[in-house]
């Protein structure tokens, strides 16, 4: 099964250049991978988007990066949340995010790779310090494994073996997505609401046609309470009970 691959990686003039025609090279050798790359000295965030609106089952950035943000050119940055929602659109089984601190927070304790997680996304994150032949070697073993049929925490464990007793392998960690589920609770609950109301209608029509009092279908079912103004409610007897409503450094070469 062939591993889709879709490869950001900004060059940034003022910046040290990254072994990206290396890392780039030997992705594209490993079998069973189709790499889309998108990179250059002048992307913007257009060609970002646009590279990322293609499904992926992987998204790799490389490049330089700080607490807080990726740089993408001379004068621009990627901030948190517009990459979040961008990487979304690609579906990936994994996100690797590999500029140095996209593990660390920023002054506004925003975390490159905390927004991907919050947002379902399985995201890999690096320190604060980083050597570059070091990432690149992870990156690759990593997309080797997974192409492999790996399942992510097998790949990133095989990937992690690769730079052991390095300053990346201190501080790199593999985050699940986190996936919000109280909308579909939400949506749950409301239809078995839905369907308890036409069980409740079946049973009076049933005793309807039986001749039995209406009375008893409560007898059955349950009435709910009995909602006497807002903030109060009856339950039974008694008297009313009242409701309360109402992530600093630059991926470096050494």
């Amino acid at each position: 099964m062939m591993l889709r691959l879709t490869w950001v990686a900004p060059e940034i003039k003022s910046l040290p250049r990254l072994a990206w025609l290396t890392e780039l090279g030997d992705l594209q050798n490993i079998p069973n991978v189709q790499v889309v790359a998108c990179t250059g000295p002048s992307l913007t965030r257009a060609d970002v988007a646009r590279a990322l609106s293609s499904p992926a089952d992987l998204v790799l950035w490389s490049g330089h990066g700080e607490a807080g943000c990726l740089a993408l050119s001379e004068n621009m940055s990627i901030k948190p949340h517009w990459l979040a929602l961008q990487v979304k659109n690609a579906n990936p089984r994994l996100v690797v995010l590999a500029g140095c601190s996209t593990m660390l927070r920023d002054s506004d304790l925003k975390s490159m790779a905390e927004l991907c997680c919050r947002q379902g996304l399985n995201t890999i994150g690096l320190p604060a310090e980083a050597a570059d032949n070091d990432v690149v070697r992870f990156n690759v073993e990593l997309v080797r494994a997974l192409a492999a049929n790996s399942e992510i925490g097998d790949a990133f464990d095989v990937a992690l073996e690769e730079v052991e007793g390095t300053k990346l392998a201190e501080g790199i960690f593999l985050l699940p997505g986190l996936r919000n589920t109280y909308p579909n609770f939400n949506v749950r609950l409301m239809n078995l609401e839905n369907q308890f109301v036409g069980l409740r209608a079946d049973i009076r029509s049933l005793m309807d046609w039986a001749k039995i009092p209406s009375r008893s279908v409560d007898q059955v079912t349950g009435e709910p309470p009995s909602v006497l103004s807002e903030g109060t409610v009856m339950r039974g007897s008694g008297k009313p009970r009242q409701a309360n409503g109402h992530v600093v450094g630059l991926r470096a070469r050494k």
